[in-house]
């Protein structure tokens, strides 16, 4: 259980750490940027690939065998 409420936490600070890139690229830069757009999906997928992973194990600790 330890294991899975690492892994959970883990997604919560991927998504601050997001939310923390996304703000900072609109304060740099206010209007539209084709370069911003990718960098703000590229943290929003590592967030993604995050949640995945947590899913993942969540159902490997938690299913029977």
């Amino acid at each position: 259980m330890i294991i899975l409420i690492i892994v959970i936490n883990m997604v919560f600070v991927s998504e601050v750490f997001n939310t923390l890139l996304e703000n900072v690229f609109d304060y740099l830069k206010s209007e539209n940027d084709p370069r911003i757009k990718i960098l703000k999906d590229i943290s929003s997928a590592a967030v993604l690939i995050t949640c995945i992973e947590a899913i993942i194990i969540g159902f490997i600790l938690l299913l029977p065998k």
